[in-house]
């Protein structure tokens, strides 16, 4: 079946129209017939799937650019008749990406390849991110990075970068998100509530969004205006029923529908606790190094960048070289064939686990999907997910995870409490002139010391008078997460899980 040579001949429904039926033909023979609309990205992939579940040996990029050839020709008769609306095709970011990626110098794209081939692919993205001046910030790197990569899979992610002001959320956010090509990246200082359902048809199907700082009114009002987000990050697409005036006069009732899925990252100053529960369990809780040592880390790389600056030509050429990364990678199913190994890796008496396990396995499909030149694919064309993706994932993954599902404090929440250790009684303004720190953020860190036991309220707050908070006498550990070891076996893709602690708790073995 390899060696077959395929065409594609599509009729349309009627005249100009992108929906019709499509035959995947052999010379003469039919092999595959089905009824679709080229103008969605959806019914392409899942006809592209359908055709692969039959005839598995079909290449599956040259079933690809068939159909998007197809779809390229029906669009632009479609345009020359008039006879519809104009596509929503220039506004698809992958659509967009496979242009670019034509017009990209051959020798880039071969550099582009060989890169997604290396072994040590995800430590030299880090190197990457250091050379463009960020320092340090390891997991904040590598978390960023995958998220943005989660784009390409049916659920992406969604993360809430966390701490205290001048701490590097934004810069750190900014210089990563710059890895991603301008089609494949929405980077916006403010996302309004309707802002979403107002952008060009097609122009959010597997783009990684990028916004700024979360507003600090964290009330009904604001959960109302993140609603549309909310909904874009669960079910992939944005419906809305709106009244609309019409000319005549009168009102009616128009549906907005916005395609979908999106990858999602904000910054934020708030604590955990501070973030509406409808918009935290949704996010994974990622946070900036606080510690002095990464504090010396940033001075030293500011001192050696205008000591010794580095030729301006790398950071170019790295930038360049990681647009052509993406234009590269194409959306796929991902199979974790070791996923029931992990259900006793979370604490499940926790209610927030119900959505922090589909975190644990989009982040693997994520790792995958990144190494997708280099994994085996089953027969329907699916990536098959390794151990390999598993071990980034439990280097990286476990302190976001436990802050998620409140196993582990925040830095910032840890280095309050050795603080208040030393203290028979504190208030809020007796730790913010101890360590110069916002008002804003002292409040948060100690709802989050309070709300996970380690502090309690010992007298509340009366005039002019401040609240007074004490340790608590015997306070639940806080233990963090440690995700179990997978053993690969002798049958390909199986795997043992080797227990270890999660959130205090030992993990029974898998059978």
């Amino acid at each position: 079946m390899e060696d077959i040579t395929i065409e594609l001949n599509f009729t349309p429904a009627k005249p100009g129209s992108t929906s019709g039926t499509l035959k995947v033909q052999h010379g003469e023979e039919i092999l595959f017939i089905d009824t679709l609309n080229l103008a969605k990205d959806k019914a392409r992939s899942q006809f592209i799937d359908k055709v692969r579940e039959k005839y598995s040996g079909l290449d599956q990029n040259d079933l690809e650019k068939k159909l998007m050839r197809v779809a390229d020709q029906e669009l632009e008769r479609g345009r020359k008749n008039d006879t519809q609306p104009p596509s929503e095709r220039d506004n698809w970011p992958l659509y967009r990406s496979q242009l670019a990626l034509e017009k990209t110098d051959s020798e880039l794209v071969g550099w582009a390849k060989e890169f997604l081939r290396r072994s040590d692919l995800v430590s030299q993205i880090v190197e990457h991110a250091r050379l463009i001046g960020v320092a340090g910030e390891t997991e904040l790197v590598v978390m960023i990075y995958l998220i943005g990569i989660s784009r390409l899979l049916t659920r992406p992610l969604a993360g809430e970068v966390m701490g205290a002001s001048s701490t590097g959320k934004s810069y750190t956010i900014r210089q990563i998100a710059g890895f991603f090509p301008d089609e494949t990246v929405l980077q916006a200082h403010r996302i309004t509530p309707r802002a979403l359902e107002h952008m060009p048809p097609g122009s959010l199907v597997h783009r990684f969004v990028v916004a700024g700082e979360r507003s600090r009114l964290q009330d009904d009002a604001s959960a109302e205006a993140t609603k549309a987000l909310r909904e874009m990050l669960s079910d992939g697409k944005l419906s809305l029923a709106i009244a609309d005036k019409k000319l005549a006069g009168g009102l009616e009732t128009k549906i907005i529908e916005q395609d979908g899925p999106i990858a999602y990252i904000e910054s934020t100053t708030l604590g955990i606790s501070q973030i509406n529960d409808e918009d935290r369990t949704r996010f994974i809780l990622l946070a900036t190094d606080e510690r002095r040592e990464q504090t010396t880390a940033i001075i030293r790389q500011l001192a050696e960048s205008v000591s010794n600056p580095l030729d301006s030509d790398i950071p170019d050429s790295i930038i360049a070289l990681h647009h052509t990364v993406q234009r590269l990678l194409r959306p796929c199913k991902v199979v974790v064939p070791f996923a029931k190994k992990l259900i006793t890796s979370l604490p499940l008496e926790r209610l927030e686990v119900r959505r922090t396990f589909g975190h644990l396995i989009s982040f693997i499909q994520a790792v995958a999907l990144l190494h997708q030149y280099q994994r085996e694919r089953n027969e329907r064309g699916q990536i098959i997910a390794t151990h390999k993706d598993y071990d980034v994932v439990r280097l990286y993954l476990p302190g976001p995870l436990a802050r998620s599902l409140g196993c582990e404090l925040t830095q910032g929440a840890k280095d309050l409490l050795e603080v208040v250790k030393e203290r028979e009684r504190f208030t809020i303004p007796d730790m913010v002139g101890e360590t110069k720190l916002s008002d804003n953020t002292i409040r948060g860190r100690i709802k989050e010391l309070q709300n996970t036991g380690q502090i309690i309220k010992v007298q509340d707050s009366k005039g002019q008078t401040a609240a007074v908070y004490a340790i608590a006498g015997d306070p639940p550990p806080l233990n963090g997460l440690v995700l179990p070891v997978l053993t690969e076996t002798k049958d390909k893709n199986t795997y043992l899980a080797t227990p270890e602690l999660a959130c205090g708790q030992s993990v029974s073995l898998c059978e």
